[in-house]
């Protein structure tokens, strides 16, 4: 994943989701992070006004 991803404005945010959901289905090859089972993605907008956290598990979690 490239380090500007976090460059699309208000749709940044899923970025993290798409691969917190790509960790737990697992097959990623050298990215995949071993055994994932819980995932939690945290953004934040604005000057700190808006947050938005998500906690993920596939089915072994």
């Amino acid at each position: 994943m490239s380090h500007a991803h976090a460059h699309a404005g208000a749709a940044g945010g899923l970025f993290g989701i798409v691969e917190a959901v790509r960790q737990l289905r697992g097959g990623l090859g050298e990215r995949q992070v071993k055994d994932a089972e819980v995932a939690i993605v945290h953004n934040e907008g604005g000057i700190l006004s808006s947050h938005c956290t998500v906690i993920l598990a596939n089915a072994r979690g």
